[in-house]
């Protein structure tokens, strides 16, 4: 048997890639959420109100709730991570003065790491040989370091440096390998209220996302694979993430936020 595990399961992407592993004879699927999910599918077992930044209580979900006798292949799909626009271009919260906020750093990394760490370790006890991958998730704007939200593009390259470093450290029993998908503005939720005037035309649903990451993370010859998911625009221009008073004015727009606030 394989088991899938998906955190987040009461936003949009969760549930998308919970629903899609539920139907899969192959694999049984627990969705992990912070809250109460009100629309569950009868094919994921659930386990709610669980705050992966809390690292004590992730480890008793891990070692109580993830069973692993009789598995063969462990998934860990994580689409969670806290987004903040940085309009003056710097953190709202940096304490260790490290340049991200750590809100941001907490949610992006540190929920990864929470619930990671337990299950590679259950993975290890169980004596069995295993596969087991992780897939993580950034924007595709990451690679140009865009100021306004510098935090979500650093706190991600740590992600993906920890998805580099943990590929390569393979067990005797444990094979981890590491799919990183890199997406565009998605038609979610948290999006639509963050950026309510935003034209949406480009916007990936998150059911787009599954369909074309979904073959990747079944691919059982993979070592440490990054993708770019994202609709292409005619006539795009990546420099104008450089222009930053653009991009700052277009974003306040979509937020309905005036400029001078």
């Amino acid at each position: 048997m394989k088991l899938a595990i998906v955190t987040g399961v009461n936003g949009a992407l969760g549930r998308a890639y919970a629903n899609r592993f539920a139907i899969q004879d192959a694999f049984k699927c627990i969705g992990i959420s912070r809250s109460v999910v009100p629309d569950k599918s009868p094919k994921v077992t659930y386990i709610e109100n669980i705050d992966l930044l809390d690292p004590e209580r992730t480890k008793i979900l891990a070692d109580r709730y993830l069973p692993l006798d009789d598995v063969s292949e462990v998934l860990l799909v994580h689409p969670v991570g806290k987004f903040k626009f940085e309009k003056n271009q710097e953190p709202e919260i940096d304490r260790d003065d490290d340049g991200i906020d750590d809100e941001v750093y907490a949610s992006n990394v540190n929920t990864f790491k929470n619930i990671e760490g337990p299950l590679a370790q259950l993975v290890k006890e169980q004596g069995k040989i295993t596969d087991l991958l992780l897939c993580g998730f950034g924007s595709v704007s990451d690679r140009y370091k865009v100021p306004l939200w510098l935090s979500y593009s650093r706190a991600k390259d740590i992600l993906r440096q920890y998805f580099s470093v943990r590929t390569r450290q393979n067990g005797s029993n444990i094979q981890v390998k590491g799919v990183f998908v890199n997406v565009s503005s998605v038609n979610t939720g948290n999006e639509n209220k963050l950026r309510p005037f935003a034209d949406k035309t480009h916007w990936l649903e998150p059911e787009e996302i599954v369909d074309d990451s979904f073959p990747v993370i079944l691919q059982r010859r993979i070592r440490n694979i990054e993708m770019d998911v994202f609709n292409p625009i005619v006539g795009f221009d990546p420099e104008k993430y450089y222009s930053v008073e653009s991009v700052r004015e277009r974003w306040l727009r979509e937020m309905g936020i005036n400029k001078l606030a």
